[in-house]
Formats: C-alpha cells, sequence, structure tokens
C-alpha cells in the first residue's frame, strides 16, 4: 500500500484521533475493499478488521460506511470535520 495514501488521511488521525492502524484500514476501504481482503493485506483477521471498522465509525460519529466516505471527501477544510476542542464540548 502506498504511503501516499495514508500520508493523505493523516488530517484524521489529527482531527479524530484515528490510530495508524485504523488509517490504514481506512484507505483500503476508500479503496473498496472488502473486509475480507483487508485482512488478506494487512496479514490480520476479518474479525479485527471489523473491530477497526467500528471504531472508525464511531470515531467519525457515523452509522455506516458511506458516511465514512462522506466525512473523508469533506476533508478537513469544510468545517464538517470536528476539531478535538469542538468535540469535547459537546
Amino acid at each position: 500500500m502506498p504511503g501516499n495514501e495514508v500520508a493523505n488521511l493523516f488530517w484524521l488521525h489529527d482531527v479524530y484521533g484515528l490510530t495508524n492502524k485504523e488509517l490504514e484500514v481506512l484507505s483500503l476501504v476508500l479503496a473498496a475493499q472488502s473486509s475480507k481482503q483487508i485482512a488478506a493485506t494487512l496479514h490480520i483477521g476479518v474479525p479485527t478488521v471489523e473491530v477497526h471498522r467500528a471504531h472508525l465509525r464511531q470515531k467519525l460519529g457515523v452509522n455506516n460506511t458511506a458516511g465514512v466516505f462522506h466525512t473523508v471527501m469533506a476533508g478537513p477544510s469544510h468545517g464538517g470535520a470536528p476539531t478535538r476542542e469542538k468535540k469535547a464540548a459537546r
């Protein structure tokens, strides 16, 4: 997996507190890979991938993969991505 894909998503680490592994999983989700494909690529189990996907949805505050896509595509400059300070104020 090219490092640029994860690097382009690093703003999610700062804004939402995603871990490096969650960013790796996210980049593969965005590449339309299934959980089984992600597990094989990252040499982890499918249940582990599902846990990472659940954490992504929880941290991004969405209920499904479409919400994940929407949040990522909106980007940090569209005002839709809350900062940690905004999240703490909720």
